[in-house]
């Protein structure tokens, strides 16, 4: 239980004591009223008797604390009362509440056992001098029953107290580690987001700084070129890349820029044109209008365009990359093909194309990657318009 609802239980605990241990205090200072105005003997000054009622109804704001001493003093304050001849037994209304309360907050047997035997002790109030009456009396067992009974009663409530308490810590303990699965889930696919993005754009890097050095000597103007082309590519995985820090650190902080748009088709023709500067050609299809595709959806088609790229640029001598994103039906198509010859091929245990096959997966989709009859590679990907 948290600080704050810890100390809100307290609070309301407090004040239904508060209310229980004055209206009891009332009751038994009723009962006595009615006991002394009504009584056909004699009785001591009612002083006495009015402060030992209101008396045995305080103590039970202690109930809680320490439910078996309350009990006690509730009984002593009850033979007291009866031992200084006041008629009848008024403050023992108390009694009911104390004796329920040692079984519904003490422990176990222990607390049944007090609570039985105090119930038993009460019993010899009414058989004893000035006022005494037969044990077997239905004035002196119906009481010490339905005392016994309330004993019985704490003990049951306890015991479902209990039984919730411990429900409930183990909803929580069940929630927090739902919680931690999907922080670890979220962190796992912004660590695949990140992949994707370094992966791609170090691909260019390296395409470019390649053709760089090779054109140092003899044509300046490309080095120049394919120099600015690495600066660009640069500059614009950045701020991504610090959006993606500060999340993985919890939060934008203070004064932080808004986060970039989520990826979608619209990134597509800028994840081209990096890749045709490397000297790839690249032919891009694209639906006009994707009516129906959602935004969970694009993401998904970008990251499957983005990632067979890259591998294209990291593991193939292609010269020519065709990639498609079409509406078919109630699907979207995803088609990315080259004309080049594996080299090597994708790391199988990376976040290439296993990446890419749990995105699909997740989606609700189905993917097929491989090598095509004409020697390029194929990443073909089918999904659901629906909701995944």
């Amino acid at each position: 239980m948290e600080g704050g609802d810890a100390a809100l239980k307290v609070r309301e605990d407090v004040r239904t004591d508060l209310v229980l241990a004055a209206g009891t205090a009332a009751l038994a200072a009723f009962g006595t009223w009615v006991e002394l105005t009504y009584s056909q003997v004699a009785v001591p000054p009612g002083a006495g008797g009015y402060a030992l009622a209101v008396a045995a109804g305080a103590v039970l704001l202690f109930r809680r604390r320490a439910p078996v001493r309350v009990a006690l003093a509730a009984l002593v304050l009850v033979y007291a009362y009866h031992l200084l001849g006041y008629p009848g037994e008024a403050p023992g209304v108390v009694l009911f509440v104390a004796f329920y309360s040692v079984t519904a907050h003490g422990t176990g047997l222990r607390a049944i056992a007090a609570g039985l035997g105090l119930t038993v002790a009460a019993e010899f109030i009414s058989v004893v001098p000035p006022h005494a009456a037969p044990w077997y009396s239905p004035a002196v067992l119906a009481p010490s029953v339905s005392m016994g009974a309330g004993v019985l009663i704490g003990a049951v409530v306890r015991q479902r107290r209990m039984a919730l308490e411990s429900r409930t810590a183990q909803e929580s303990l069940a929630a927090e580690g739902r919680l931690r699965e999907r922080m670890a889930a979220e962190r796992l696919l912004i660590a695949r987001d990140l992949h994707d993005v370094l992966a791609h754009t170090l691909s260019v890097i390296a395409v470019q700084a390649g053709v760089a050095l090779d054109a140092l000597d003899d044509d300046p103007a490309q080095a120049r070129k394919s120099i600015l082309a690495v600066r660009a590519a640069a500059r614009d995985v950045l701020p991504g890349l610090h959006e993606t820090l500060r999340t993985l650190r919890g939060g934008n902080g203070g004064g932080a820029a808004a986060p970039a748009p989520q990826p979608g088709l619209a990134q597509l023709p800028a994840v081209a044109q990096k890749a045709r500067a490397s000297g790839l050609a690249v032919e891009l299809g694209l639906p006009q209008r994707p009516y129906g595709v959602s935004p969970f959806l694009e993401l998904t088609a970008y990251w499957i365009v983005t990632e067979a790229l890259s591998n294209v640029m990291r593991h193939s001598d292609a010269s020519h990359v065709s990639a498609a994103v079409t509406v078919q039906g109630e699907f979207l198509h995803v088609r990315v093909e080259d004309n080049g010859r594996a080299a090597g091929g994708p790391q199988p245990g990376g976040f290439g194309l296993l990446g890419m096959r749990e995105r699909v997966q997740l989606a609700g989709g189905t993917l097929e990657a491989g090598p095509t009859p004409a020697g390029g590679f194929l990443v073909s990907a089918r999904l659901p318009l629906g909701e995944p």
